[in-house]
């Protein structure tokens, strides 16, 4: 067998170009899908004090594709009873599996003041066996080879307090 000489800087151009053109439009035959918000569940108190209320959760997503998709950002607002406590920004990397649902953990801290005009109020509200209404509003990031989904959030729930 004859080893391949190529003859020109055109022939050798056209090695090369020519498979990485073919690459190029096999790999853009690809079908992105856009993941799916799903849910927000295990909405908790994980801290109650004088100064600071922290709320912790998860959020339930489903990743559509083939392939897996890394989790760049996090940007969600939180409201309680209607009033906007807190945002969070938080930049991740965090590798999401391929046609499957994963939870990505939500924590949220905020002042006791922003709800109760003092601790008393709040204690006395948190012991009474309430609901308070939750709203998780933003969106969170993904990527995959190079492109981006924005996967809007729009959650609004209650959370149980008792004693």
């Amino acid at each position: 067998m004859k080893p391949l000489v190529l003859t020109s800087k055109k022939t050798a151009l056209q090695a090369v170009l020519v498979p990485v053109l073919i690459s190029l439009l096999l790999s853009s035959c690809i079908a992105y899908k856009e993941p799916e918000f799903k849910t927000v569940k295990n909405i908790t108190i994980a801290k109650f004090d004088q100064k600071e209320i922290e709320l912790q959760a998860d959020a339930v997503l489903f990743n559509p594709n083939t392939f897996s998709l890394t989790l760049t950002e996090i940007d969600l607002a939180l409201s309680v009873n209607d009033i906007e406590v807190n945002n969070i920004k938080q930049l991740r990397s965090s590798k999401v599996k391929a046609n499957s649902d994963f939870e990505v953990p939500l924590s949220i801290k905020f002042p006791t003041e922003k709800l109760y005009d003092n601790f008393f109020t709040a204690l006395q509200y948190m012991t009474s066996n309430k609901k308070v209404g939750v709203k998780y509003n933003g969106v969170i990031k993904m990527k995959a080879a190079g492109i981006k989904f924005n996967v809007p959030i729009d959650y609004t729930g209650e959370l149980k307090l008792s004693k």
